[in-house]
C-alpha cells in the first residue's frame, strides 16, 4: 500500500510523523518533504497532541538566512536543530532547568516574509503570510514581544547603540534562522513587557509571563535535546550560536528566575562548553588581521568578537550573583584554567578591539569615535566588576589569611583610585542635563566603584563608624544617583548595585528614605508614563471627555419627560450623581471595583487611589482607565435616580448615590470585568456594560418606583403624604428631548470605541456597530409610530435609539454590522412592547409609575441584550483587537454554553441590583429629615418650588414679572 494508506512511519522525520505520513527516512531531508518544500525536522521527537489543544502548523521552507555582508556570519536553515551522527557535543552535566511550563503559547499565526531593519529601532512583523526559517511560527502577541526587544531592560542594561551591539546582531541574523535563539528572545521580552506592565491583561489569559516561562521552557528542553544528540563535527559558528543561547538564557534567569539554581544550572553548562571546545576562544593575532585587510572581501578570515563579548558579560553577571548564594565560581575557572584566552582582561580587550574588525567597512566613523571617548570609562567599569570577584573571593577564602587579602585588595583600590581619577572628577563635576553616552558610563563606572568600596567595608573591615573615605564613597553615589535621575529616570537600572548599598551605608534616615521610596515611586510613575502608548492614551482621554457628556444628557431628557414644574428638579440628580460618584470613586469605589480582592468585590488596596499612578493599564495610564470607568459608574447613577423623578425628594439621594455605587455598583463592575471576578471567571461576555450598566440601572429605578408606590418605613400613608400612582403624561419639552438624544447617541459610540482601552480595528468596528444598531432602532420605532398615526414622533425617534443603544452595548465588541442592524430592530420592538406596560389599568391600580421609561428600555433592553449576546457573539469579531480570545456564541460559533452563562449573569445582575437597591432606599427613609417619598403639597405644587431655589419656567424671585431695567425707586 502507497500513499496515506501506507503503514505510518515510526522512525522517519518529525514533519512526517506530525502529518501522519510515511517518511522515506531520507537524512538530512526527507524525499517527501523536498517535494512538498517543507521543514524536515529530525532533531524533535513528535508529540501525540491532546484532542482539545491547538494544532501546530507545519512550516513551509523558507531561503536560509543570510547577509550581503561578508562580515556578518550566517548560519543555515536548520540551524543546529539537524544533527550528523556521532560524539555527544557537550559534557551532560548541563542538564534542563526547573522552571519548564505547560503549554500556554497563544493560538499561532504565521508572520510576514521579507523584512527589513527599519529606522529607528525593530523591524516590523505585523503583515499577513509570512514566516521565520527556523520552523517557529510566530502568534501576533509573540510578534509584539518580538519588536519589544530592542527596547527591553536587557537591551538597555548594556550600554551601546542598538545598531551596532551584539543584541542587534543576534536579532538580525541568528534569531531569524535558529529556533532556540528566536524563543530566548522572546522570553525575555514577554517577562520583560509583563514585569512593566505593558502587556494587556486579559481574564482567564495566560499573562505575559506566562508566555515568557513557556518560551524559555520550551527552549531549554529543545537545547537538551540538541546537546544530548551526537554529532561528528560543530562548526565554529554553531558553537558561537549555542554560546548565544547560553548567555541569553543566563539573562533570563539573572533577570527573572525564581531562584539561584537555574542560573548556576546554566553557568556549569558555559563551564562544560570552555572545557570541551577551548578553541572557541582562540587567540586572535594582530599582525594577521592587519595584513588581512589587503586581501579581497571574500578571502579574508573572519574575526568575531560575539564569545569574547558574551563571555565577559556571564562573568560580571556571575560576580553579582555570588552573594545570593552561588556555589560554584566560573570566574575562578576561567582565571585558573591556564587559557589565556578565557582572562576576564583579554575577553575586555577583544571585546573592545575586534568590534570594529568584526563590522568592518559599514562600522560608522561616528561609532569607531564613540568608543574611543567611552574606552577609559568602559575600562573603569571593568576594573570595578573584577574588584567586586576580588572582594568575594577575599572574603570566602581562608580567614587566616582574610586580613591580609583585605589588605591588599585595598590597597588595589587605592591604586585604581588614582589610576582613573580623573573620571573621577568628571563624574563630580558634570552637569546634570547632559546625556552624553560617554559620561553615562563614567557614571556607572564611578558609581559601581564607590559601591565596592561599601561592599569592602562591609565584609572586610573590622566593625566601627565608616572613615571619611566610606562617608564620601556614600555621598558621590547619591549625588550620581540624583544626577541619573534628573537626566532620565530609566538611568537608574544600571544603578541598582550602588543604590542598594548606599541605602545600607548612609547615617542620614532622608537620604534612606529617598533612596528606597520616593525614587521608587518617582521613576515607576514615570517609567509607566513613558510606557504608555500615547496614541491611545489621547483616544480613551478624548472617549472620556465625550463620555462624561452623557450623564447631563440623561438629566435633560428626564427633564423634558417631566412636567414643567418639575423639569430642572429631574435635570439635578444628574449633577448630584457625578459629583458624589467622583468622591466615593476616589475614596473607595475604584478599589472596590478593580483591586484583586475576591470572586465577588475588591479590596481597599487602592482606596483613596493609592498606587493608582504606578502601573498601566494595558497600554494607558491606570489614572485615566480609573477615570474611564469613573463615567461609567455615573452614567449607570444618573439613568438609575430616574426612578425617583417627580415626586423623590433630592437630599436623601445623596446618602442613597455614595451607598449605592459602594454596595451595588463596585461588586457588579468587579464581578463582571475584574480579573478574578466571579462572572468573569465564569466566562460571562460584556463588552461595555449589559449587566452593570442596563440591567444594573433598570433594575435601581425599578426598586426606587415600587418603593416610591409602597414605602415602609417613615413615607408611608399618613396625612402628608400619599402614595399613589401618578398620571400619565406627553414631555412637555422636546427640545429637551432632542439635545439629549445627540449628545447621547454621539457620546454612546465612545462609550462603546473607548471600552476596548486601544485604538485599534475592534475600537473602530464597535463605534460602526454601536451607530448601526442606534440607526436602526430608531428608524423601526419612529416607523412604527408613522404607520399607527401619520406622523413622525420625536419621542419615538429618542425612544428607539436608546433602545438600540442599550441592546448593542455588552455586545459591541463581539458581533458584526448585519447582526448589528437585526439588534436596533429587535431592541426597538420590544421596548415598544413593554414601555405598553405602564398604560396599562392594571399599572394604574398596581401604582406602576416609569416615567423615565427605565425599566422598558434599560432594564428589559438589558436583559435582552446580554441574552442576545449568548446567542450571537462571533469569535472571529473578539479577536479584531489581536489580543480577546473566546469561545463564541451558539449561532456562528455553536458555543451553547455561552447561553446558560449569559442567563446567569443577567439573573445575578438584575437580582443584585434590585434587592440591593430596594434595602438601601427603605434604610435612607428610616432616618428623620430623610424621607424618600415627597409631601403631597410638594408633588402637587412641583419638585422644582418644593425641592430646588430655581425653576426653569416660573418667577425665579418676588417682582420678577414686574422688573423693568429703567425704573428704579433710587434717585440720583
Amino acid at each position: 500500500m502507497t500513499g496515506r494508506h501506507a503503514p505510518r512511519s515510526k522512525n522517519g522525520c518529525t514533519t512526517c510523523r506530525r502529518r501522519k505520513v510515511k517518511c522515506g527516512e531520507e537524512r538530512p531531508v526527507c524525499i517527501r518533504c523536498s517535494s512538498l518544500q517543507l521543514v524536515c525536522d529530525w532533531g524533535v521527537a513528535a508529540r501525540r497532541a491532546r484532542s482539545n489543544a491547538a494544532a501546530r502548523f507545519i512550516q513551509p521552507a523558507r531561503p536560509q538566512w543570510s547577509v550581503s555582508s561578508p562580515t556578518t556570519p550566517t548560519t543555515s536553515d536548520g540551524g543546529l536543530s539537524q544533527m550528523v551522527r556521532g560524539t555527544p557535543m557537550l559534557s551532560p552535566t548541563f542538564a534542563v532547568s526547573p522552571h519548564i511550563v505547560p503549554n500556554l503559547s497563544p493560538v499561532e499565526t504565521i508572520f510576514s516574509p521579507g523584512w527589513t531593519f527599519p529606522t529607528p529601532l525593530y523591524p516590523s512583523l505585523s503583515e499577513t503570510g509570512a514566516a521565520c526559517s527556523n520552523s517557529l511560527i510566530l502568534s501576533e502577541r509573540d510578534q509584539q514581544y518580538f519588536q519589544y526587544f530592542p527596547s527591553s531592560s536587557v537591551v538597555f542594561y548594556y550600554i551601546k547603540n542598538w545598531q551596532w551591539s551584539s543584541f542587534s546582531y543576534l536579532y538580525q541574523g541568528p534569531a531569524i534562522a535558529n529556533k532556540l535563539i528566536m524563543r530566548m528572545i522572546l522570553a525575555l521580552s514577554a517577562s520583560d513587557m509583563h514585569r512593566n506592565g505593558l502587556a494587556v491583561r486579559l481574564p482567564g489569559r495566560p499573562t505575559a509571563e506566562d508566555h515568557g516561562r513557556y518560551h524559555y521552557g520550551r527552549a531549554v528542553k529543545e537545547f537538551r535535546q540538541l546537546l544530548e544528540t551526537p554529532r561528528e563535527l560543530v562548526s565554529q559558528v554553531e558553537l558561537e550560536t549555542i554560546f548565544a543561547t547560553m548567555f541569553l538564557m543566563i539573562c533570563y534567569e539573572w533577570q527573572f528566575g525564581e531562584s539561584v539554581q537555574g542560573l548556576q544550572l546554566h553557568l556549569r553548562g558555559v563551564r562544560s562548553l570552555l572545557e570541551s571546545h577551548p578553541l572557541l576562544f582562540e587567540n586572535k593575532d594582530v599582525d594577521e588581521v592587519l595584513m588581512s585587510m589587503d586581501l579581497e572581501p571574500t578571502e579574508r578570515p573572519k574575526v568575531s568578537f560575539i564569545p569574547e563579548q558574551l563571555l565577559l558579560w556571564i562573568l560580571y553577571i556571575e560576580s553579582g550573583c555570588r552573594t545570593v548564594g552561588m556555589t560554584d565560581s566560573l570566574y575562578d575557572f576561567v582565571l585558573q584554567s591556564g587559557n589565556h584566552s578565557l582572562h576576564p582582561d583579554r575577553l575586555y580587550r577583544c571585546a573592545r578591539i575586534w568590534g570594529r574588525c568584526f563590522w568592518g567597512q559599514q562600522y560608522p566613523d561616528q561609532e569607531v569615535s564613540d568608543d574611543i571617548e567611552n574606552y577609559r570609562g568602559l575600562e573603569l567599569l571593568h576594573t570595578s566588576m573584577t574588584l567586586r570577584h576580588k572582594i568575594w573571593q577575599a572574603f570566602t577564602d581562608d580567614p587566616a589569611e582574610t586580613e591580609r587579602q583585605a589588605k591588599l585588595v585595598w590597597t588595589q583600590i587605592m591604586a585604581i583610585r588614582e589610576q582613573f581619577s580623573d573620571l573621577f572628577l568628571t563624574a563630580k563635576l558634570a552637569r546634570i542635563t547632559s546625556t552624553r553616552r560617554t559620561l553615562i558610563t563614567i557614571y556607572m563606572g564611578v558609581s559601581l566603584f564607590y559601591a565596592h568600596i561599601l561592599f569592602h567595608r562591609r565584609l572586610l573591615t573590622p566593625p566601627g563608624p565608616p572613615s571619611k573615605f566610606h562617608r564620601l564613597a556614600v555621598t558621590n553615589i547619591i549625588e550620581i544617583t540624583k544626577k541619573q535621575y534628573e537626566s532620565d529616570p530609566r538611568l537608574m537600572r544600571r544603578l541598582h548595585w550602588p543604590i542598594l548599598m548606599a541605602a545600607i551605608e548612609t547615617e542620614d534616615a532622608s537620604h534612606r528614605e529617598w533612596l528606597q521610596d520616593p525614587i521608587n515611586a518617582k521613576m515607576s510613575v514615570l517609567s509607566a508614563w513613558e510606557a504608555c502608548d500615547k496614541t491611545d492614551t489621547l483616544f480613551i482621554l478624548v472617549c472620556s471627555v465625550f463620555c462624561w457628556l452623557i450623564i447631563p444628557a440623561v438629566g435633560l431628557a428626564y427633564s423634558g419627560y417631566s412636567t414643567r414644574f418639575n423639569s430642572l428638579a429631574s435635570f439635578y440628580p444628574g449633577l448630584l450623581a457625578v459629583a458624589v460618584c467622583s468622591l466615593q470613586w476616589w475614596m473607595i469605589g475604584y478599589s472596590l471595583a478593580y483591586s484583586e480582592g475576591n470572586a465577588f468585590v475588591g479590596d481597599l488596596s487602592k482606596a483613596f487611589h493609592i498606587g493608582v499612578l504606578a502601573e498601566p493599564v494595558g497600554t494607558i495610564p491606570e489614572i485615566l482607565f480609573s477615570e474611564f470607568q469613573l463615567i461609567f459608574c455615573a452614567t449607570v447613577c444618573a439613568i438609575a435616580i430616574g426612578g425617583a423623578c417627580e415626586r423623590g425628594r433630592l437630599l436623601p439621594l445623596i446618602p442613597f448615590i455614595f451607598l449605592w455605587s459602594t454596595f451595588i455598583y463596585a461588586p457588579l463592575a468587579h464581578m463582571v470585568w475584574s480579573d478574578n471576578g466571579f462572572l468573569a471567571r465564569l466566562g460571562a461576555l460584556d463588552f461595555a456594560g449589559g449587566t452593570p450598566v442596563h440591567i444594573c440601572s433598570g433594575a435601581t429605578a425599578t426598586a426606587m418606583s415600587i418603593y416610591l408606590s409602597y414605602p415602609v418605613f417613615r413615607s408611608r400613608r399618613s396625612s402628608k403624604r400619599t402614595p399613589q400612582h401618578l398620571r400619565l403624561h406627553k414631555p412637555h419639552n422636546s427640545l429637551c428631548q432632542l439635545l439629549a438624544l445627540i449628545i447621547i447617541w454621539n457620546a454612546w459610540l465612545a462609550f462603546d470605541a473607548g471600552t476596548t482601552l486601544a485604538l485599534n480595528f475592534k475600537s473602530v468596528m464597535a463605534a460602526c456597530v454601536t451607530n448601526l444598531c442606534a440607526a436602526s432602532g430608531a428608524l423601526t420605532w419612529a416607523g412604527i409610530t408613522y404607520w399607527e398615526t401619520g406622523k413622525f414622533s420625536l419621542d419615538s425617534t429618542f425612544l428607539g435609539a436608546i433602545a438600540g443603544l442599550v441592546l448593542i452595548t455588552p455586545s459591541a465588541g463581539f458581533i458584526d454590522l448585519n447582526t448589528s442592524v437585526a439588534f436596533g430592530v429587535v431592541g426597538a420592538l420590544a421596548g415598544r412592547q413593554a414601555l405598553r406596560i405602564k398604560f396599562t389599568k392594571g399599572a394604574a391600580l398596581r401604582r406602576w409609575v416609569d416615567n423615565g421609561d427605565t425599566f422598558a428600555t434599560h432594564c428589559l433592553g438589558g436583559l435582552l441584550g446580554t441574552l442576545a449576546t449568548g446567542l450571537f457573539a462571533q469569535r472571529e469579531v473578539a479577536a479584531y483587537d489581536g489580543e480577546t480570545v473566546i469561545a463564541g456564541g451558539c449561532v456562528f460559533d455553536g458555543n451553547w454554553r455561552q447561553l446558560g452563562v449569559q442567563l446567569v449573569e443577567a439573573l445575578i445582575g438584575f437580582t443584585w441590583s434590585f434587592v440591593g437597591s430596594y434595602v438601601i432606599y427603605a434604610l435612607i427613609d428610616c432616618v428623620p429629615g430623610l424621607e424618600v417619598l415627597a409631601t403631597d403639597e410638594d408633588i402637587i405644587a412641583g419638585m422644582d418650588a418644593s425641592q430646588m431655589d430655581e425653576s426653569l419656567h416660573e418667577a425665579q424671585w418676588a417682582g420678577e414679572e414686574d422688573y423693568h431695567p429703567f425704573h428704579s425707586e433710587i434717585q440720583l
